[in-house]
């Protein structure tokens, strides 16, 4: 996901890529989804700005870093879902959220293969 503003940056996620040489443009068929490009190539279409392992567009701004948040857990929280942000866009959080709801999950920990 290329955010425009995160918190305690100075430059956005997309404005980096573009002091690296990288370009950020969306495809007209999904003009909701940003992507990052080679300067030189329409390839590889990367639709994130942070990524493990992508070496191929490492020096166009696609950084390793990841975004996190944190807590304190206190006697009300009752459940912990570790998750990327692609596991958002996938049908599987539908099926976690019924497990959390109706509580019929026979154990605490609960992974999925993702499509």
């Amino acid at each position: 996901d290329l955010k425009p503003d995160l918190p305690n940056t100075t430059v956005g996620e997309a404005e980096r890529i573009k002091q690296c040489k990288g370009r950020v443009f969306a495809l007209q068929d999904e003009p909701e989804v940003s992507r990052v490009w080679l300067p030189f190539d329409d390839a590889p279409g990367l639709a994130m700005a942070r990524a493990f392992g992508d070496f191929c567009l490492k020096e166009y701004g696609v950084i390793s870093m990841p975004e996190f948040s944190h807590r304190i857990l206190t006697e009300r929280d009752q459940f912990i879902v570790l998750a990327s942000d692609g596991v958002s866009l996938c049908c599987y959080v539908h099926y976690l959220l019924q497990c959390i709801i109706c509580k019929c999950c026979a154990c605490r920990i609960v992974t999925f293969r993702l499509c």
